[in-house]
């Protein structure tokens, strides 16, 4: 298991340095600067790793992470698209 040099909150749950980091958290930290030794885990660098689907409100519900979700899926949205509506067009394109 991977090891941070500083304290991470990953879904509403604190990891720090003296934590074992599971895969599954380890894939959701993209700061390459928070792992002991400067080497960021394969899955936490996103290397290979599927991009999961944002939360629909809350942390983690920003536009950006919705637009980040949404071109990991090649779906295209309009630059000026809100959370709510690129949360629409995922909808849509999951029936």
């Amino acid at each position: 298991m991977a090891k941070l040099n500083t304290f991470v909150n990953v879904d509403g749950t604190w990891y720090g340095p003296d934590d074992d980091v599971p895969s599954e958290v380890a894939s959701q930290i993209k700061n390459p600067n928070v792992w002991a030794d400067g080497d960021a885990p394969a899955a936490a660098s996103g290397e290979g790793d599927e991009v999961k689907e944002p939360p629909r409100g809350g942390p983690g519900s920003s536009a950006d992470a919705w637009r980040t979700f949404l071109k990991s899926k090649d779906v295209e949205v309009p630059t000026d698209a809100s959370a709510k509506d690129m949360q629409t067009v995922w909808d849509s394109k999951k029936d």
